[in-house]
């Protein structure tokens, strides 16, 4: 399957393979190589063990690693933390709020901008279109509520955002791949009435002007805190931040400073192909 892949984009002039993305970054990405024990969070892939010694006999060598955490909502928040966003929160023009379903279509506009503006200097970044803007309105419209979406501003403005997704792969376990005749119902009623343990949290960001700064660390810890208050008061006993790249130290001091801990690792691979 490799050699034919890596034939038909010799053809077409391609002179590196990079991957597993479906299909960009902004989706499913790498292969797991740490973490089998437990199942994959919605929107997360999993695989034997035996995956990346095949793909790296094939010639194909680390390009870059991603961690997914796990953060217990039962857990106190640190002391250090909590002493931190209060004394933040005292700072003139920051506030922190959930979306507006009312304004939907608005408000998943503005996590897309803050997308596009936080990411950007990532690597292997791809911005959002208009029609990645469409697409993810559609297919989060059902599920999203409104305390799945926290927004930090500074003086009225959207600056930093989080999102997290009720974790689906909880709710469709059991159900054996169809819906029919009745599952359907049960995924209905999970979704709905008594809702899930487990939730994913795949988007948060602070735009550029605030990164590095303390004002930016406050940001993301409150639309963090903002985001985990709301599942929890739900029933959410455990939330999976995922992805970070290995090599986003910035991100993820802030991340374990909030309490979650490291268990699961991604890998993306490379080959150059001439």
């Amino acid at each position: 399957m490799l050699r034919t892949a890596e034939a038909w984009l010799r053809e077409r002039g391609a002179t590196r393979v990079l991957g597993p993305f479906s299909l960009s970054i902004n989706d499913e990405s790498g292969l797991l190589v740490d973490g089998f024990a437990t199942p994959p969070f919605v929107m997360m892939g999993h695989g034997r063990r035996y995956y990346p010694v095949r793909v790296e006999e094939q010639g194909y060598r680390t390009a870059k690693q991603m961690i997914a955490y796990l953060y217990d909502l039962e857990a106190n928040v640190p002391s250090s933390v909590a002493a931190f966003m209060n004394k933040t929160r005292r700072a003139r023009g920051v506030t922190y709020r959930s979306m507006d379903g009312r304004r939907y279509d608005q408000e998943i506009a503005e996590v897309v901008r803050i997308f596009n503006d936080a990411w950007a200097g990532n690597w292997g970044f791809v911005a959002m279109s208009q029609d990645d803007l469409r697409y993810l309105a559609n297919n989060l419209r059902q599920l999203l509520r409104s305390g799945d979406v926290a927004f930090g501003e500074v003086e009225g403005q959207a600056v930093a955002m989080a999102v997290c997704l009720p974790n689906l792969n909880e709710a469709i376990a059991d159900l054996g791949g169809r819906l029919l005749p009745g599952n359907w119902a049960k995924l209905l009623w999970r979704l709905k009435v008594t809702g899930l343990k487990s939730a994913r949290l795949p988007l948060m960001g602070v735009v550029q002007r605030y990164q590095r700064s303390t004002l930016g660390a406050a940001l993301m810890l409150g639309v963090i805190e903002r985001v985990r208050a709301r599942h929890h008061a739900r029933g959410t006993r455990v939330v999976e931040f995922s992805w970070i790249l290995e090599d986003n130290r910035p991100m993820r001091r802030l991340i374990e400073l909030a309490g979650a801990r490291p268990y699961k690792t991604y890998r993306i691979y490379r080959k150059d192909l001439t």
